[in-house]
């Protein structure tokens, strides 16, 4: 019986070489499955995608799919790191496939999922893999961090709406939509609520950063309470405590953050933005009536809807 054949590539960025790489392969498993007389290609997954998990490997969990629908015999892929770095993940998948009938081949460990003591080799490799992919993200976060306080991090400089680079990559005031963060400031401090502030904004035509027509109350307030209005920039604020999850938390003392001092220019002066960081602490004592108006817990609070 012919053998259906899926190639499953992977490489972590886009740079050319890597693009380059995903080339080279391409045509390598094309040539290979034209050279096997029992074997038919029936899909090439082939992506971009960095980190241990699998989750957004979108060309991968298509394959998996297909693997499930009993469409596949049959995964060639270059190495066990290409096709998962996390040791969990991978033991999982290959269990998976084994219980579907589905044969893994991984060319650079030249191990077969169907081969006696397979699962034991591979999960060996994959063990590796992982520890590897870890110790390279402590070293990337020792790198940032390092960089975070000798005053040199590139990420000082990351655009937020009222700003825009210069040539050297230096942040400076937009004039245009700069504009649109004192406005966003001026109604805080006249009483309008964050819901209020966006149907204002939405009454002007003002568009969001992202050219949105509507205005979240979250993105209002975080224009609210982002320091970089003010010239300084601080660095630090989330950091991510696993790896594998790759899920963003808020830094609360966990780790050091890093202040730099008039970074470049304020669009809103210090005296304003400490005013409105004084007014988001009395709300957060308030709520919001049916009416749509901020009120205290125990008394009407005499702002605007």
């Amino acid at each position: 019986m012919p053998i259906r054949v899926a190639i499953y590539c992977r490489v972590s960025t886009k740079t050319e070489m890597q693009q380059h790489s995903l080339g080279i392969q391409k045509s390598y498993y094309e040539k290979l499955i034209k050279l096997s007389e029992n074997y038919i290609l029936v899909g090439m997954y082939i992506e971009t995608a960095s980190g241990v998990s699998k989750k957004n490997r979108k060309k991968f969990n298509a394959m998996m799919r297909a693997c499930r629908k009993k469409k596949i015999d049959l995964i060639i892929t270059k190495s066990i790191s290409r096709f998962a770095r996390n040791a969990l993940d991978f033991l999982e998948t290959i269990r998976e496939l084994k219980s579907s009938g589905v044969d893994v081949y991984f060319e650079s460990e030249r191990i077969r999922l169907s081969e006696e003591r397979s699962e034991f080799k591979m999960t060996i490799y994959a063990a590796i893999m992982q520890e590897e992919s870890m110790a390279k993200s402590r070293n990337t976060k020792w790198g940032i961090c390092s960089r975070f306080a000798s005053g040199e991090s590139k990420l000082a400089n990351r655009i937020c709406y009222g700003y825009k680079h210069d040539q050297n990559g230096n942040l400076i005031i937009d004039e245009e939509t700069s504009k649109n963060v004192k406005l966003i400031f001026d109604l805080y401090l006249q009483g309008y609520s964050l819901s209020g502030i966006s149907k204002e904004l939405k009454k002007k035509s003002i568009k969001t950063p992202r050219g949105n027509v509507n205005w979240t109350s979250m993105a209002i307030d975080k224009i609210l309470s982002n320091e970089k209005y003010v010239g300084n920039v601080l660095l630090q604020k989330t950091y991510v405590p696993d790896v594998i999850k790759k899920a963003q938390k808020k830094n609360n003392g966990e780790l050091a953050q890093y202040l730099y001092e008039n970074n470049h220019e304020q669009i809103i002066s210090f005296d304003i933005f400490q005013m409105v960081q004084k007014e988001r602490k009395i709300r957060s004592n308030l709520s919001i009536n049916e009416e749509g108006k901020i009120v205290r817990k125990s008394s009407r609070y005499k702002g605007k809807n």
